[in-house]
C-alpha cells in the first residue's frame, strides 16, 4: 500500500515539472514496472529537485523521472510486442541508471547502486541508493593492505602496489609511509592522467626478528577519495632451517618392502647452515646420504626410506642436528600385508554359465585388475565372466595399494556336458512274411547340453537277426544340438513277434530303443491243374501237387483239404481231406445235380 501511495504521489509531481531531458525521452507501454529510489547522489551530494534519473536497457531509455526526493518513482517500460516498445525491458533484465545534472546539462552513469531486482511486468521494487560521479579524478589501488611477509634480518625486500586514476581529470598527489618502511621508487609526488596508473614499491630492511607495522598514505586532489591509508606489515626473521612438511606420512606399507619419500630442507636464514647428523626414533626408517651444508636461501632434498619389518604401527621422528639447534620431522607409517587372492564357488564350470569371481585379497587396496586369459579384463572388485569356449583358462588378479602391486593366478576349467536323447523309445514295424524285408523306420539320436555326444557302439541286445542298420561307421561324434538318423530294417526270422532292443553306448551313458515286428509264414501257392471226372455216380478229382509257397520257396504239404458247394459262390463245406493230389467223392448224384469244388493245400508249418 505504501508503494502504491508513493506511485500516485510521484506521478502527480511529474505532471508539474519541466520538460524531460532529451536523452531521457521514452514511449509509454502497456507493460511496465516501478522502481522506488530512496537515495540518489552525484559526487556525494544528494540530487536537486531539478535533476533527473533515467533508466536504460542496452542504451535505450525505457523510463525516467524528475528527482522529487526520497522514494522518487521511476516507471520502466516493457516490450509489449508493438514497434514503439521494441528493445524495451523483458522479464529478467537488469536496468542501468543515469543521472542528468540540471546545472551542467550533463549525463552521468550511476557506477554504484544497491542490489537491483530484475524487471518484471507490474513489479514494484525498492532501490536503497544510486551514486553517480562527475569528471573529478578518483583513486583506485590494487590492494587494501601490503604484507611483505617474512624477511631475513639484514636483507631488504619490497612489494609493489598499483595506483590508478579512474576519473576523467588529471590526478595530483603525494605518498607518505610510516614506520621502518620506505618508498624505493621516485613516486613520492605523482601526477596520473585519466585512466592511467603508476607502480609504487614499498620496501623494508629488517634489523631484528620482530613484526614491523606501518602505513602508506595517499593524499590527492580527488574530490571523491582525497585521502587513502593502507596498512603495511612485514616480519623480520633470523637464519633457521625449515622443511616443506612437518609430518611425513607413509600410511600402509607392505611388510619387508621399501617406500622412499623426498623431504626438502630449506635454509631461509642469512648464514650458512651446517648439519651435524640425522637420527631416527624407529629403526624401520633410514636415510640416504644427506647434505652437510646448506647455504643461505638454498634448499636440499633428503630421501627418507620406510621398510616395516612387522605388521605394527611405526610412529616416530627424524631429528636433525644443526649449528643453530635441532630440527624434528614427525614420521608415521604402518606395516601391513598386501596379498592378492580370489575364490570361486567351484574350480570348473559348464560352458554357457558365467563364473563369479570373489576377491579375497588383503591390504589397503585401491585398484583391481583382472585378466581372463587375455580374452577380457575387468577393474571390478568381484566381476563375473562368461568363458566363450571349452578349455582351461588362467585367470590373473592384480591388486594395488598406494605403493605396490601383487598378483595371483588360478586355472579355471570350462567343460561341456554330453547328453543324448532319442526321438522315440519304441519302434513298431509292420507285419511281414518271414524272410521278407519290411519298410525302413528311422530313429534319431540328438546331442543335448553343451558337450559333444560320442556314440561308441550300436548293438542288438537279443541278436535274433531280424533287425539291421546299414552303412554306419562308429564311433560318431555329435556336436551340441546336432543329430544322427539311423535307418533300421526289419526282416522277420520267425513267426509271431520278433522282439529286440537297440542299445546305444555313448560317453553320456547307454540308451535303448525297443523294437517289435510281427513275422508271418508265407502260404503255399494255389492249387492248379484240377481235373474233375464223373465215374458211375461218383466224382474223381486230381490236381497238380503244390511244392512252393507264394514266395517261390519249397514247401511241404501235410494234406489237401477238399470243400464243395452247390453254387459257385458257396457256401463251401468240407467234404474230406487227402494226403495226395487226388480225391474221390462217392455218391455225388444222390446229393445234387452239380457241384463246385475248392482245394486248399495245407503245409506242415
Amino acid at each position: 500500500m505504501k508503494y502504491r501511495l508513493l506511485l500516485l504521489l510521484s506521478i502527480a509531481c511529474v505532471l508539474l515539472v519541466a520538460e524531460t531531458p532529451a536523452n531521457f525521452v521514452y514511449n509509454q507501454s502497456s507493460q511496465q514496472c516501478f522502481y522506488f529510489i530512496e537515495t540518489a547522489k552525484l559526487d556525494d551530494l544528494v540530487l536537486s529537485e531539478n535533476d533527473w534519473i533515467g533508466a536504460f536497457k542496452d542504451g535505450t531509455c525505457v523510463g525516467s523521472a524528475q528527482w522529487v526526493g526520497e522514494n522518487t518513482t521511476i516507471p520502466l517500460m516493457g516490450d509489449d510486442g508493438f514497434e514503439y516498445s521494441s528493445g524495451y525491458c523483458q522479464t529478467g533484465d537488469i536496468p542501468q541508471f543515469k543521472v542528468w545534472d540540471s546545472e551542467t546539462d550533463c549525463y552521468w552513469d550511476c557506477s554504484q547502486t544497491s542490489e537491483l531486482n530484475s524487471w518484471t511486468n507490474n513489479g514494484t521494487y525498492l532501490v536503497s541508493y544510486l551514486y553517480a560521479y562527475s569528471s573529478s579524478p578518483m583513486i583506485e589501488v590494487s590492494q587494501e593492505n601490503i604484507n611483505l611477509g617474512e624477511i631475513v634480518v639484514g636483507q631488504s625486500a619490497l612489494k609493489e602496489i598499483v595506483i590508478t586514476n579512474s576519473g576523467d581529470e588529471l590526478l595530483i598527489g603525494q605518498l607518505q609511509v610510516s614506520g621502518d618502511f620506505y618508498i624505493s621508487s621516485d613516486n613520492a609526488s605523482f601526477q596520473i592522467e585519466s585512466s592511467d596508473s603508476i607502480i609504487v614499491s614499498i620496501a623494508i630492511l629488517p634489523e631484528e626478528e620482530i613484526l614491523y607495522q606501518g602505513s602508506l598514505q595517499i593524499a590527492s586532489d580527488s574530490a571523491i577519495n582525497s585521502l587513502i591509508e593502507i596498512a603495511v606489515s612485514a616480519s623480520g626473521i633470523m637464519a633457521h632451517i625449515s622443511s616443506d612438511i612437518r609430518l611425513m606420512q607413509f600410511n600402509n606399507v607392505w611388510k619387508d618392502h621399501q617406500v622412499a619419500k623426498s623431504l626438502t630442507l630449506l635454509n631461509d636464514g642469512s648464514s650458512e647452515l651446517t648439519i651435524d647428523g640425522y637420527s631416527f626414533s624407529d629403526d624401520c626408517y633410514s636415510i640416504e646420504d644427506g647434505p652437510t651444508t646448506i647455504f643461505p636461501g638454498q634448499s636440499q632434498e633428503l630421501t627418507i626410506i620406510f621398510q616395516p619389518d612387522d605388521f605394527n604401527q611405526h610412529n616416530g621422528s627424524l631429528d636433525i642436528s644443526t649449528n643453530i639447534g635441532n630440527y624434528s620431522i614427525d614420521l608415521a607409517g604402518n606395516g601391513y600385508l598386501l596379498d592378492a587372492d580370489f575364490v570361486t564357488a567351484i574350480d570348473s564350470i559348464e560352458i554357457g554359465n558365467p563364473m563369479q569371481f570373489i576377491n579375497n585379497s588383503q591390504g589397503d587396496i585401491l585398484s583391481y585388475s583382472w585378466d581372463f586369459a587375455q580374452l577380457a579384463s575387468s577393474d571390478q572388485e568381484n566381476p563375473e565372466y562368461l568363458f566363450p569356449q571349452i578349455g582351461s583358462y588362467q585367470v590373473v588378479l592384480q591388486v594395488s595399494d598406494e605403493y605396490f602391486t601383487d598378483e595371483i593366478s588360478k586355472d579355471i576349467l570350462v567343460y561341456g556336458v554330453a547328453e543324448g536323447e532319442t526321438s522315440t523309445q519304441e519302434l513298431e514295424f509292420s507285419s511281414n512274411y518271414i524272410g521278407v524285408v519290411s519298410d525302413t523306420l528311422r530313429l534319431a539320436i540328438y546331442a543335448r547340453r553343451t558337450g559333444d555326444l560320442i556314440i561308441d557302439e550300436l548293438s542288438f541286445r537279443n541278436d535274433i537277426g531280424a533287425y539291421s542298420i546299414p552303412n554306419i561307421n562308429l564311433p560318431v561324434s555329435l556336436a551340441p544340438n546336432d543329430s544322427l538318423c539311423l535307418d533300421i530294417i526289419f526282416t522277420p526270422v520267425a513267426s509271431g513277434n520278433n522282439i529286440d532292443f537297440l542299445d546305444m553306448t555313448t560317453n553320456a551313458g547307454q540308451f535303448s530303443c525297443f523294437l517289435e515286428g510281427l513275422g508271418l509264414i508265407a502260404p503255399a501257392k494255389a492249387v492248379t491243374g484240377i481235373n474233375i471226372l464223373p465215374v458211375e455216380g461218383n466224382v474223381y478229382l486230381e490236381w497238380e501237387p503244390v511244392v512252393e509257397t507264394i514266395l517261390d520257396t519249397p514247401v511241404t504239404i501235410s494234406y489237401y483239404k477238399i470243400e464243395a458247394s452247390t453254387t459257385p459262390n458257396g457256401p463251401y463245406v468240407w467234404i474230406g481231406i487227402s494226403p495226395t493230389n487226388s480225391f474221390t467223392q462217392f455218391g455225388v448224384a444222390n446229393f445234387s445235380k452239380r457241384y463246385f469244388y475248392r482245394i486248399i493245400a495245407v503245409s506242415e508249418d
